[in-house]
């Protein structure tokens, strides 16, 4: 029996009483869909929320073999220029202000002497690796810098996986060293200069850690 012949069946009851039962009972089922719409679209932006932040972010600690050092080859033409840079220089030219005011926060750089680029005759870059180390206060941690745009630093392993921070591509790895201990390294690309972070001492979630916060400065 629905409502109408209910009321009807009871009777004395006014038109506009039953009508107006009636609307009622359709806007809450209507009130109860838009709930259940609304819901569901918040749960959709939540879970792709989630999932775009985990494509931005992904590591993945690659296990290697301790790697063999690596060898630069310096110019040796007669026309080379060798540009001496201190450490202001260096700053500027690979545009890291924002990295070295990060690490200054934790670490102090290790005393070194001048940095150095090598230019041709008609001023074009030949060669400009240079390496920054850096240490805690209990010279418990310590790491190296190794900073190029004319060289490619990026090991090259089988199989090796790479990891996202903040979108940017990255390889995460660990390895044993000669004297048995753990280090760890990051390489990546930023600002057009391969950066590569070798590290003694930390913990791995220490090391990404440190890793995403000078990601995090440079985006």
């Amino acid at each position: 029996m629905n409502s109408r012949k209910l009321y009807t069946e009871i009777g004395n009851i006014d038109n506009d009483l039953i009508i107006a039962a009636e609307s009622y009972k359709r806007n809450r089922s209507r009130t109860f869909f838009n709930r259940i719409v609304g819901i569901a679209a918040c749960i959709c932006v939540v879970l792709c929320g989630v999932l775009f932040i985990n494509d931005q972010n992904s590591v993945y600690i690659n296990t290697i073999s301790e790697p063999e050092a690596a060898k630069s080859v310096i110019p040796s033409e007669e026309d080379v220029i060798i540009v001496s840079l201190n450490f202001a220089d260096l700053i500027n030219y690979f545009e890291i202000e924002k990295i070295i005011n990060v690490l200054e926060n934790d670490y102090k750089k290790m005393e070194q002497s001048d940095y150095y680029i090598y230019k041709n005759s008609e001023g074009k870059i030949l060669y400009d690796t240079n390496v920054l180390f850096f240490k805690n206060a209990e010279e418990t941690k310590i790491f190296s810098m190794t900073l190029s745009t004319k060289e490619n630093i990026i090991e090259k392993f089988d199989d090796i996986k790479y990891s996202k921070i903040k979108g940017v591509p990255i390889i995460f790895a660990k390895y044993l060293n000669s004297e048995g201990n753990t280090e760890y390294f990051a390489v990546t690309d930023i600002s057009g200069a391969n950066i590569k972070i070798t590290a003694e001492g930390f913990g791995e979630k220490e090391f990404v850690d440190m890793i995403k916060q000078l990601m995090k400065s440079v985006k």
